[in-house]
């Protein structure tokens, strides 16, 4: 049985148990583990092909990939600045003898998804600064690396069990991921995301904080492996939705 089979089994039994449906909306014990886990795993697939959209953007700044369909919604302030392959600052993009790109960016807005699964909003407040390599002369893939943070995320998730908000912090690790020049089907060949979230919820009159950290590998498909406290599952990133593992 699947994490998320076992999570829904885990949470019925929880009802039957209880004699009512308070079981669903508070769960307890193992069962509210498993719901944050999988409301951790929601949110990351989410805020992942967020990230891959704003690098593909960001790319096209440059004269590189476009966008996946169904661009973001969000405001982007950005500094950008760009380095020759002796490191030194160059005054503006040039296509051949740019080696490398320093952009910091601050990302704000409303990111909303439904389907047969539930529905998820999440206010973002999001800070970048990531470097792309692998510029210098005729390039065919660009690579990023970085780190990132957001402090004030709110997260609304209602599904079969109810609706629960939770305020979302995150501290975030771009590994290596090389995203096709041209951009072909726009998904990154390789490299990891890295999110370590700190989630905070009000449960019934308790409000609790719990940690989950999840990973994303890329490998050139819109399928990729996601992973949370070690156990893997795939998350596709056309819906954004994650397929049990």
């Amino acid at each position: 049985m699947t994490r998320l089979a076992r999570a829904a089994a885990l949470l019925t039994g929880t009802v039957l148990a209880a004699g009512c449906s308070d079981a669903l909306t508070n769960p307890t014990g193992e069962a509210l583990e498993e719901q944050v886990t999988l409301d951790a795993l929601t949110y990351a697939g989410t805020a992942t092909v967020d990230d891959i959209q704003l690098m593909l953007s960001e790319g096209a700044l440059l004269g590189g990939p476009a966008g996946i369909e169904g661009q973001h919604d969000f405001s982007v302030s950005r500094s950008i600045t760009f380095y020759d392959e002796n490191g030194d600052e160059m005054d503006q993009f040039d296509p051949l003898l740019t080696a490398s790109v320093h952009i910091v960016s601050s990302v704000s807005g409303t990111r909303s998804r439904s389907s047969d699964r539930g529905s998820i909003e999440v206010t973002v407040n999001r800070d970048r600064d990531v470097t792309i390599s692998g510029l210098l002369g005729e390039e065919t893939e660009r690579q990023w690396d970085g780190t990132g943070s957001a402090s004030e995320n709110r997260v609304l998730t209602t599904d079969a069990n109810g609706t629960r908000e939770y305020d979302m912090s995150e501290s975030v690790t771009i590994d290596a991921v090389v995203i096709p020049v041209p951009r072909g089907n726009g998904y990154p060949l390789s490299g990891t995301i890295t999110r370590t979230l700190t989630l905070t919820r009000s449960n019934g009159e308790e409000t609790f904080t719990r940690e989950r950290t999840v990973s994303v590998t890329f490998n050139g498909t819109r399928y990729v492996t996601i992973t949370i406290n070690g156990e893997a599952f795939t998350l596709d990133l056309e819906t954004r939705e994650i397929v049990e593992g």
